[in-house]
């Protein structure tokens, strides 16, 4: 299963044993291997807002604000940076290597939410501005490869730029189907991982959110 093969992926690159195991979030794609890594020893860690009992897979450590995993030689910071994605959201943070681990709050042009009102888009770029900055050199995402910080940035930037185009439009009279036939991918932005099905889906949660 996907726990075996992360256990096998993980032995290819050290032979110390798991001692943790960090959540950046409750949802069940990210924490169903759970339970095969705390039998193999590994404390799960996680923050408080993940509703998930022990029993069923849920952190057995968790935290509010912030909490510090350190041994001799690295020190792995959790930030909590819920609300928007989901209520628990944790980013952990390696300053040393200048690597954060990002969890599904960039999802490769994919809007981390599933209803999105005028408050939430602010919450949202509250959120991401508080992921630039870390200053990372390398986000490490819950789905699809590593992200630079010009990813997150241009994602941004496609966001205030998707945003206007279906404001106009429904404004102009125009149904969802049309403004998504009448709105393509940005070229540099059509390789992201996904974003085929990303694009119109931001498209429907922009018009969805709308005021009428």
């Amino acid at each position: 299963g996907l726990a075996d093969a992360l256990l096998t992926d993980i032995a290819r690159t050290t032979d110390k044993p798991i001692r943790y195991l960090v959540n950046t979030h409750g949802h069940g794609d990210h924490i169903a291997c759970n339970p095969a890594f705390r039998a193999r020893g590994a404390v799960i860690v996680g923050h408080e807002r993940i509703q998930v009992p022990i029993r069923d897979g849920g952190p057995e450590v968790t935290y509010s604000e912030r909490m510090t995993i350190q041994d001799a030689t690295r020190r792995a910071e959790l930030h909590s940076l819920g609300g928007v994605h989901s209520p628990g959201d944790t980013v952990i943070w390696l300053p040393a290597e200048r690597v954060a681990f990002s969890g599904d709050l960039f999802g490769w042009g994919m809007l981390p939410v599933v209803s999105l009102q005028p408050d939430t888009l602010r919450a949202l770029r509250q959120v991401v501005d508080r992921l630039l900055g870390f200053g990372a050199q390398a986000y490490i995402t819950g789905h699809g490869p590593p992200a630079r910080p010009e990813h997150i940035r241009r994602w941004l930037a496609y966001l205030d730029e998707l945003y206007e185009q279906v404001a106009r439009l429904r404004r102009a009279g125009r149904g969802l189907a049309a403004i998504q036939a009448a709105v393509p991918p940005p070229d540099d932005m059509r390789g992201w991982y996904g974003f085929d099905w990303k694009h119109p889906r931001n498209i429907a949660l922009i018009f969805g959110g709308l005021p009428d």
